[in-house]
């Protein structure tokens, strides 16, 4: 009786094989026909360039009173995320610096004008991008 079990396992054992290399060969095949490789991606940009970016951040900025008085300066980092559209999104603080100066930082950039999306294979795609914004004061003279 044992015997026979162990023989019927054996059997169901190598069917079992059997298949899970097929499914194997088969997610592979299809793999290969879906994915197709494209040389041809361009990274979102804003309008203009970074130097067009970086005026808008200069005219758009609006120093907190609360970091002038207190002389809070420095650099916040955020994340965030432009959509297919061109779109800001996901803005968040990955290194702040106070609450009032991250605040204005996300408050300039969910602000922003659309931007050029990435393209891949000449479709849009979502792009992350970490950026920097520094705050400094004007020392008195």
């Amino acid at each position: 009786m044992k015997t026979a079990g162990f023989l019927l396992l054996l059997v169901l054992t190598g069917y079992v094989a059997k298949a899970q290399g097929k499914i194997k060969v088969s997610k592979a095949a299809h793999v290969n026909k879906t994915f197709t490789g494209c040389d041809d991606e361009v990274l979102a940009s804003f309008p203009g360039g970074m130097r067009n970016f970086n005026r808008y951040i200069k005219k758009s900025l609006h120093y907190p009173p609360h970091a002038v008085v207190h002389h809070i300066q420095g650099k916040v980092l955020l994340n965030f995320a432009v959509e297919k559209d061109g779109s800001v999104s996901a803005v968040k603080v990955i290194k702040g610096v106070s609450p009032d100066l991250d605040a204005e930082a996300v408050r300039i950039l969910k602000h922003s004008p659309k931007w050029h999306p990435t393209t891949e294979c000449g479709k849009p795609a979502v792009t992350e991008f970490n950026l920097p914004i520094n705050f400094s004061l004007k020392k008195p003279k």
